[in-house]
């Protein structure tokens, strides 16, 4: 049986049936889950198939939120808030990248853990 676990905002039954309606059917197509690459294989038909809302998505964050958020897909866990980050992405001044980060995480685009802020990505 393929188990997969996904963190996506709480109640989101869409991202659910999307990701089990298309490991189904890959699977239904003989499409062998313990052969390496299947993970990497459905979750590209996912992301593929869902684009266009990605895209809104994204078209819908200022200028700020959308570097923080790019920098954030590079940086990962080596602390955003840092100077050296700051410098290294340019990122706006500490109270903007703040109110920009509060901002993505409301909209559950990023996690906050402890001191860190991260990607809301599969695990």
């Amino acid at each position: 049986m393929f188990i997969f676990k996904i963190r996506t905002r709480p109640g989101s039954v869409f991202q659910y049936e999307c990701f089990a309606s298309t490991v189904f059917d890959l699977v239904e197509k003989s499409h062998a889950q313990q052969v390496k690459g299947f993970e990497e294989l459905w979750f590209s038909k996912v992301i593929r198939s869902q684009a266009d809302i990605f895209q809104d998505i994204f078209d819908q964050l200022t200028n700020v939120q959308r570097v923080v958020l790019q920098a954030l897909a590079i940086i990962q866990h080596e602390g955003i808030i840092s100077e050296d980050a700051r410098e290294k992405y340019r990122l706006p001044m500490r109270s903007t990248l703040n109110e920009a980060l509060k901002a993505l995480q409301k909209k559950a685009l990023i996690n906050k853990s402890a001191a860190a802020y991260n990607l809301p990505i599969r695990s």
